[in-house]
């Protein structure tokens, strides 16, 4: 039979083993006293997204045309995360305007003087020449 100390004892073993240490994550602010910017700025921004992107063929093929509202966050080190398509025309169109966004380094958010991760929403337009 099994002593009463060596049950309890079980239990606290299996306790600890099933305690699962996670990680905090840092808030995503909305809104900060200094936003994340695309360094050179809206032009070099815009120059980067031009350079950068290709027109998905079968969007090209189907004269397909219109806006990708890409939403992202910047990290404190300025690189982007949890790249979506907030809304979209086109499944193409999005996964190349994704493709594009997470190539992009911007200059981190601030607040209160400290780097914070901050959510964005980025246009893009896929316009037929």
């Amino acid at each position: 039979m099994i002593k009463p100390y060596k049950i309890i004892v079980l239990f606290a073993i299996i306790g600890l083993c099933a305690c699962k240490t996670t990680k905090t994550e840092e808030p995503v602010f909305e809104i900060v006293e200094v936003m994340p910017e695309y360094p050179g700025g809206d032009e070099a921004r815009q120059k980067f997204i031009a350079q950068n992107i290709v027109y998905p063929p079968l969007a090209i093929e189907n004269n397909k045309q219109g806006t990708v509202i890409i939403q992202f966050v910047v990290e404190k080190d300025g690189n982007v995360s949890n790249v979506t398509a907030y809304k979209s025309f086109d499944e193409d169109c999005s996964k190349e305007a994704i493709r594009v966004v997470k190539l992009m380094k911007w200059k981190p958010g601030e607040q209160r003087g400290k780097k914070v991760r901050v959510k964005m929403l980025l246009p893009i337009k896929f316009k037929l020449k």
